[in-house]
Formats: structure tokens, C-alpha cells, sequence
């Protein structure tokens, strides 16, 4: 069953959320909440539908949102875990996740991947992970790639043959054209599917059951058991 909040928050029914920067984000945890058997999280992000905007930058009005809602007896939280994506500076984005959740009166962890504080825990975790820069582009390409390893050739085959952009674009960048071109190839139904959509399509190429999620997943285990 799925944990994703709608646009506007008006009540929160679980005891633990989960904030990410888009529908792309939130899409991939809830379906590593569900492969993980974990029912006590909803997972929720800011969009222009909800009134907050879109993006990093929206996540501190939507956690005020969270906060109000809070204030209005429409959520009684035991935990906020914000994931934001690391990008090219992981300190800059876990500093401005901090005054993010400092602006909405939570208090935040002393470092990103710590679980802390009493009698609201809060977290961040940083995509894709510990001591890496990036995105969510780039831990699903390394699911991808770990369940088919040929199609990382590929990909390099079809961006020589293309002019060279995918290899030759950003970190993020890259990451986010090697997943287009995967995901056109491999979802038949829907290929013009975004990590946002590819989780309904019978031919997504990143399985939920990686070990590439395996820190992440017991980091959600951990946070939302009580």
C-alpha cells in the first residue's frame, strides 16, 4: 500500500515522515518502504499543486507545513527524516537541509546519516550516500548496472555514437541522461517513463530489491522502528 502524501498537507497518519526534494524521490522510497514491509511512514515532497514550489529550495516551506500540521493536532510524529540529494558539495546540502529544518523550529542532527534527538527523531540522509556527491539518478543506474552489467557499454556505445553528451555532461547530469536512455530502452509501456513513473512499468530496469539500497534500507528500518 502506498505511503505517499498528497500535495497539500492536511493530516499526516503516520508516526514517521519521510521529506524529499521530488515526486522521483518519493516514488523510489515508497517502494523501498513497501519491499521493506515498513507501514508506520508516510513519505511526502513539496510541488507547486501543494503551494510550496518545487525542489531543494521548497523543502523549508513544506517543513513548515509539517510543523503546522503538527500545531493543528493533524500529525502526532515520532520522527522527520529529510533525503535530499548530496549534488556536487555533500556539506553544502546536509548545511542546507540543517537550516531547513531549523526554520521550521525541528532540531537537526549533528551530521547527515545520525539518527537523533527526543521525542522527535530526526535525520538526513544524503542521496546517493556516505562519502559520495550526486544524485537519485545515481544510486538506480547502480542498481541497474549490478543486475545488468552489459548495459553500462551500452549506454557508453549509444552516448559515443550520439556526439558524446551523456559521458562528457555533469554529475548529476550524467547520471540523469544514462537513466533516460535506460529507462527508454527498457520500458516498452511508458518510454518516456521518469524515475518518477518507472516504478509502475512492468519493464523497469532498476529491481527494488538491490543490495545497492541495502544502507538505505536498514537506514529506514532503523529510523521507523520505535
Amino acid at each position: 500500500m502506498s505511503a505517499i502524501l498528497p500535495h497539500e498537507i492536511k493530516e499526516i497518519p503516520q508516526p514517521f515522515v519521510v521529506v524529499c526534494e521530488g515526486y522521483g524521490d518519493i516514488r523510489f522510497i515508497d517502494a523501498l518502504l513497501q519491499f521493506k514491509n515498513i507501514a508506520n511512514c508516510s513519505v511526502g515532497c513539496p510541488s507547486e499543486r501543494g503551494g510550496f514550489g518545487t525542489g531543494k529550495e521548497a523543502i523549508p516551506p513544506y517543513l513548515k507545513g509539517i510543523q503546522t500540521a503538527i500545531l493543528r493536532k493533524k500529525a502526532n510524529l515520532q520522527g522527520i527524516l529529510v533525503i535530499a540529494d548530496a549534488d556536487e558539495n555533500p556539506a553544502d546540502s546536509f548545511n542546507l537541509m540543517v537550516q531547513a529544518l531549523q526554520s521550521a523550529s525541528f532540531p537537526p542532527p549533528a551530521a547527515p546519516f545520525s539518527i537523533e534527538g527526543n521525542p522527535i527523531r530526526v535525520g538526513i540522509f544524503l542521496m546517493p550516500g556516505a562519502g559520495r556527491n550526486g544524485c537519485l539518478e545515481h544510486i538506480l543506474w547502480d542498481a541497474a548496472v549490478k543486475k545488468t552489467p552489459a548495459i553500462e557499454k551500452c549506454v557508453a556505445d549509444f552516448s559515443t555514437c550520439t556526439g558524446g553528451h551523456i559521458l562528457a555532461a555533469s554529475g548529476n547530469q550524467q547520471a540523469k541522461m544514462k537513466m533516460s536512455a535506460l529507462v527508454a530502452a527498457f520500458c516498452k509501456d511508458n518510454p518516456w517513463a521518469s524515475p518518477g513513473l518507472m516504478w509502475s512499468d512492468a519493464g523497469n530496469p532498476v529491481p527494488i530489491n538491490s543490495v545497492c539500497f541495502e544502507t538505505l534500507g536498514a537506514f529506514l528500518t532503523k529510523f521507523t522502528t520505535p
